[in-house]
């Protein structure tokens, strides 16, 4: 017989997220960028290194230690062979490479 329960959240990849000190760093990084009072910034990265998974647990503690909403825009940008973002912004079809996900 199978069951169909769903695994528990500590075995799920997705929902288990740990903050590690690459998490810890990028965090030390957003909150200079934000005491700075710069207005953005981009987090790039190869794909599937925990991008998302590393804003995502910033974002839930910054916003539940403050009154300050951190707002995000995430994406997918398909794969290239340049190692530069210049690529990304150039050119007639640089509004198609990004697919923002608002949150």
């Amino acid at each position: 017989m199978t069951s169909s329960r769903e695994p528990h959240d500590l075995l799920h990849p997705i929902f288990f997220r740990l903050e590690t000190p690459a998490v810890r760093a990028l965090a030390d990084h957003l909150q200079f960028w934000i005491e700075s009072g710069i207005t953005g910034g981009v987090v790039v990265g190869d794909a599937r290194i925990g991008k998302t998974s590393a804003i995502d647990i910033i974002q839930n503690r910054m916003n539940s230690q403050s009154n300050l909403n951190l707002a995000t825009i995430s994406g997918s940008v398909p794969s290239t062979r340049s190692r530069s973002q210049r690529v990304l912004y150039s050119g007639p079809q640089s509004q198609d490479r990004f697919t923002p996900n608002l949150s």
